[in-house]
């Protein structure tokens, strides 16, 4: 796997995760009418680019490598399941007019980075 692109969107996917445990904390909801909401949402859009870049490059080169086909069915699986948990998450959490719309977010970019960990230890064992 490209292991800039995972620690970028690593990196990326905590610091939201950070910004919406404070909308959390503060008790406020994620509202479009916000500039804040739709600098944050314009954030997260370039992170969902990455993730896209990355499950494509993934699945490629799951099937492309020296991984058993179970690795590789794994490892595909999880490249293209990680790019609807970001839009899925924000469209219940701006649904959501309670500050729980934004831990629902919250809850969202905490699983990216692990699915991401999961990944990384699928590849890390092709022979």
């Amino acid at each position: 796997m490209f292991a800039p692109l995972s620690a970028t969107v690593t990196t990326a996917t905590l610091l939201g995760a950070l910004w919406t445990l404070a909308l959390v904390v503060a008790n406020r909801p994620m509202l479009l009418q916000k500039r804040s909401t739709r600098a944050f949402l314009g954030f997260l859009v370039l992170v969902e680019v990455a993730l896209l870049v990355q499950g494509v490059l993934s699945t490629v080169l799951a099937f492309t490598s020296g991984l058993t086909t179970d690795q590789s069915y794994t490892l595909a699986g999880y490249a293209l399941t990680l790019p609807f948990i970001i839009p899925l998450t924000v469209l219940w959490g701006l649904n959501d007019r309670s500050r729980w719309g934004a831990g629902v977010v919250l809850v969202g970019l905490v699983t990216v980075p692990a699915m991401i960990l999961r990944m990384n230890t699928v590849w890390d064992t092709r022979a």
